[in-house]
């Protein structure tokens, strides 16, 4: 049967969310009602595994790897709709999800500990790196005739995974993975994989310990990748040591992401400059990363990796070391980034913590979390310290003056220092999309997940976004890590990073992005860095706070000159699927276009309508282009109706961009059409 719609158009208009005072203020546990009482934790990763936008949960058990009880510790949680409407639940999707599945073709599991995310075949959902990890070669039991080695998981995306062909991981045979992180290094919009290891042989600190190399993978966007290790440099002597946590990012803004590995106590900490031929440069000396050694000579700290964000909102990336056996005023503290790479250690700004951690010459740092969980603009952060008999878990606000104030006493969380649990990683997650951040815990030992409900982030503003990349070659990944996205609300900026994976044993957090917009309703500019080979620069303007935006990468923009380009990301758009209408236009000068007249034409059964005030009569509107591309929606995305009988075949958008006296069109007329929930020329 035949299938159109009949098409009722309006003006789209975005909902503010209304912000009170009643709103509860700060942190409150919601472990039970979300159905997750008891459930296991240790390493905790999040992501929408099933394409629905909601986070769901990947978590590790903790492995006995002394008496070889390694298999089946991994779990997934989807993220679903409560039992009434506005709630969520988080139900076991462990025994449908594959991921238990091994290539021996048995039903007895696998052993993994680490997941980090990413669409490495550029299908639209996130696939899966299980890294294996054995702590010490002598745990393996010497009668045993297989080892899961590390191997690559795909999605359907719907959260069925099921083994890759390629095998390319598994082949690298028995490796130690303290971490993981997905990046596309040379930015061919393929994705690539860093695998960090820890010992080959670890004795505990004696002569006898040997370090394990790292390894790194070039993707061909197709789910197969070549080993280009020993290549790279990344294998050379001068940077061998055992990794404990490492981090991607690009911080002397040359567009190509770096390598930064936390050494466990035996040599500096490394700084793996992209050369952006594939080839790395190990440059800890002149970049100041290493060197954390601090006041008071404090000799034999060691690091379990760095997260990197922009601490200071002066547009570059800074780092947050994690920092294990300190002593004195050696803490756990940012680097802040002098915006060439190069970075100065700022101890000072977190000394509050000496007047709360009751063993001020040992420290058990194992994770650290940034997150503006009050969505002020500026980024606090979590740190969790275990494992030497002073558990602590804090929360750190950032304040005016970029000093970090314990507050944990004064929140929800103190609970779990009063319990005195064990708490390893603390990661932010958005679970209900109302624009805070959540907070998610996972421990060691028998401690079960924990979630705690931010009720104070929403009393402020937000903006919530999430990139898609074209997912070709010359254009980004599909999904989009490595793109910078930059907010600007007056004069504040706030840069963030879309990564997959850092730090100790890469506990992933959602690629859906939180900016706090503190009292603005209104974001004046915002501006996304693509990590494409041009690293195009989007930018859009005027966008109401309090709100999702979904921006994609044009896969089929201007080559040169000026112009204009229509996309529709959905082209074969069903029932209760998503389905938007976007506009670009290009401006490759250096100045600013003002007052450009834009034309878009809306076409249903032979009626049109003209952009933006969707009237029968002819109209326009005046936009200023600066240099890059602007980027706005004709239809911001709703969910398309299933509405039944036929009355329309079709639906026609068309528009283009005039010269300022409007007599001729700049770059042609772009337009799409539609027929029976389908697109065609």
């Amino acid at each position: 049967m035949k299938r159109s719609i009949k098409l009722t158009v309006t003006a789209f208009i975005f909902c503010f969310a209304t912000i009170t005072a009643a709103q509860a203020q700060g942190f409150v546990e919601v472990t039970n009602e979300l159905g997750l009482t008891g459930t296991p934790s240790f390493y905790i990763s999040v992501a929408d595994l099933n394409g629905d936008d909601y986070p769901d949960i990947f978590a590790h058990d903790i492995t006995d790897s002394a008496n070889w009880d390694v298999m089946n510790k991994m779990y997934i949680f989807l993220n679903v709709e409560g039992p009434t409407p506005g709630t969520r639940q988080f139900v076991d999707f462990t025994a449908a999800s594959g991921i238990h599945a091994n290539r021996r073709g048995t039903t007895d599991g696998r052993h993994s500990d680490l997941a980090v995310f990413g669409d490495v075949d550029n299908d639209g959902d996130l696939d899966y790196f299980a890294g294996m990890y054995y702590h010490r070669h002598t745990y393996i039991p010497e009668d045993i005739d297989w080892i899961d080695y590390n191997d690559l998981f795909l999605n359907d995306g719907k959260g069925h995974f099921t083994l890759a062909e390629d095998t390319t991981f598994f082949d690298a045979g028995l490796t130690n993975v303290s971490s993981a992180v997905f990046a596309d290094f040379d930015r061919d919009g393929f994705l690539d994989l860093f695998v960090g290891n820890w010992f080959t042989e670890y004795y505990g600190g004696t002569v006898d310990d040997i370090f394990a190399p790292e390894l790194l993978y070039r993707g061909n966007g197709d789910a197969t990748f070549l080993d280009v290790s020993a290549s790279s440099g990344i294998q050379a002597p001068e940077v061998l040591q055992p990794t404990y946590g490492a981090a991607v990012a690009d911080v002397d803004g040359d567009g190509y992401p770096d390598i930064f590995l936390g050494n466990y106590c035996r040599d500096k900490s490394k700084h793996l400059h992209n050369n952006g031929d594939w080839t790395f440069t190990e440059i800890h000396e002149t970049s100041n990363f290493g060197f954390y050694v601090g006041p008071g000579n404090c000799t034999g700290t060691c690091s379990w990796g760095s997260m990197p964000r922009d601490f200071d909102n002066d547009g570059d990336i800074d780092m947050f070391t994690i920092l294990t056996h300190g002593c004195k005023k050696v803490l756990s503290a940012p680097l802040i980034n002098d915006g060439t790479g190069v970075f100065e250690w700022n101890f000072d700004c977190i000394l509050s913590r000496l007047d709360y951690d009751p063993m001020k010459m040992h420290h058990g740092d194992h994770y650290a979390t940034w997150v503006d969980w009050n969505n002020d603009t500026l980024v606090d952060v979590l740190l969790s310290e275990c494992g030497y008999e002073n558990n602590r878990f804090y929360i750190f606000r950032h304040e005016p003056d970029h000093t970090l104030q314990v507050i944990t006493p004064s929140t929800a969380m103190m609970t779990l220092n009063t319990e005195d649990e064990p708490v390893h990683n603390a990661s932010a997650f958005d679970y209900d999309l109302d624009g805070d951040d959540d907070l998610i815990i996972g421990s060691s030992g028998d401690y079960p997940i924990r979630v705690f409900r931010n009720d104070e982030g929403n009393l402020k503003h937000h903006l919530a976004v999430t990139l898609v990349g074209a997912g070709k070659e010359g254009f980004s990944n599909a999904s989009a890590i490595g793109a910078k996205i930059q907010v600007t609300t007056g004069s504040t900026t706030v840069t963030r990073v879309v990564r997959a994976g850092d730090g100790h044993f890469s506990p992933q957090v959602p690629l859906r992005l939180n900016f706090g917009m503190a009292t603005s309703t209104t974001a004046d500019q915002v501006a996304i860095i693509w990590p494409n080979l041009a690293q195009d620069v989007y930018n859009l303007y005027q966008v109401p706070a309090d709100t999702h935006i979904r921006i994609y990468e044009n896969p089929d923009p201007i080559a040169s000159g000026n112009g204009m380009r229509i996309f529709i990301p959905n082209d074969d758009v069903k029932p209760d699927e998503r389905f938007s209408v976007w506009g670009y236009l290009y401006n490759d000068s250096t100045a600013v276009m003002d007052d450009v007249p834009v034309m878009v034409l809306l076409g249903i059964e032979g009626m049109y309508w003209f952009w933006d005030g969707w009237t029968n009569s002819v109209d326009f509107a005046l936009m200023d282009v600066k240099p890059g591309v602007t980027v706005f929606p004709i239809f911001p995305e709703f969910i398309w109706p299933d509405t039944g009988t036929a009355s329309a075949d079709g639906l026609m958008v068309y528009g283009a961009m005039l010269n300022s006296s409007m007599t001729e069109i700049v770059g042609g007329i772009d337009g799409l059409a539609m027929s029976e929930f389908g697109f065609g020329p």
